[in-house]
């Protein structure tokens, strides 16, 4: 990975010579675990914290002069000197990924309809290999009252942790509504962790299975507001026969869209999605073998 790299333009001229100077000329692949290529905003999360879908308006470079891509000063002016210019980057990553690379790789479609929309000159070296992700056995939960809600692995921002901390504010106020909250894992904002929100810690992937039906989990939520490339934690949830619901971006949408147990939300609000969520677990327990 190149993020976070003081010199890409030097680190891509590095692997361009290395190749043109080679005898045998190595074959070179970028697979992309992110959307660093598209733009600096490598999650892309425009300047006000949202996902852009490659448009602002006024334009990408207006979203980049405004975007904080990091509290501290000395890292954020960092990126910004990386990349003065939306254009220019592009520019750079298009030759290099068009004139260098022998195959460009991604783990979805999602990940590669957006890459096409800025590279199109890429459609006939974009390749999707999706990760591969162990089973995990289908998990049976415990019949309960209540709805247990779990979002899963480190929750940021970029993650969803103001979607969780808005249903959690939530529930203080309106006690009366049968839920729990759960983090499998942790929240990493930085900011205190509510105290109606259950947060269990780090954990292993095989001890997954075993939170799920301890915590009597009813749903898992894949709360990212930005596009994954991939996401394990969803298929890892499907692997276990959990429902799971997402947001209509990335990766895990293309697949949940798919599962019998699954939600796509088409927009992000949290109340509104919490209530959505409630009704998609009450409309499943209807069914045989939840």
């Amino acid at each position: 990975s190149v993020v976070a790299w003081r010199d890409v333009a030097g680190a891509l001229d590095f692997v361009t010579k290395l190749k043109n100077n080679s005898k045998n000329k190595p074959y070179v692949v970028c697979n992309n675990h992110d959307f660093f290529v598209v733009c600096p905003s490598y999650n892309l999360l425009n300047c006000d914290g949202d996902f852009c879908n490659l448009k602002y308006p006024g334009g990408c470079q207006k979203c980049w002069r405004a975007k904080v891509i990091d509290p501290h000063d000395n890292i954020n002016d960092m990126f910004h000197n990386v990349c003065p210019s939306v254009r220019g980057w592009r520019t750079l990553w298009g030759n290099f990924l068009g004139n260098v690379c022998d195959s460009v790789v991604v783990f979805s479609g999602a990940s590669r309809d957006l890459i096409l929309r800025t590279y199109p000159e890429l459609e006939h070296k974009l390749v999707v290999i999706p990760h591969t992700v162990p089973r995990l056995g289908r998990v049976k939960v415990a019949s309960h009252s209540g709805i247990n809600i779990a979002f899963i692995g480190q929750i940021g921002i970029h993650k969803g942790s103001l979607i969780l901390r808005e249903m959690c504010d939530y529930l203080v106020e309106h006690p009366d509504v049968p839920v729990q909250i759960y983090a499998l894992g942790y929240l990493t904002d930085g900011a205190p962790v509510p105290k109606n929100l259950v947060q269990t810690g780090p954990y292993k992937v095989s001890e997954l299975s075993k939170l799920i039906r301890k915590h009597r989990i009813d749903v898992v939520f894949i709360s990212s507001i930005c596009p994954e490339t991939f996401s394990y934690t969803t298929s890892e949830t499907m692997s276990m026969n959990v429902p799971v619901v997402c947001y209509n971006i990335g990766a895990p949408a293309e697949r949940v869209a798919e599962y019998s147990r699954g939600l796509v939300l088409d927009h992000i609000a949290p109340v509104e999605n919490m209530y959505e969520i409630i009704n998609f677990v009450e409309n499943m327990r209807n069914v045989k073998g939840m």
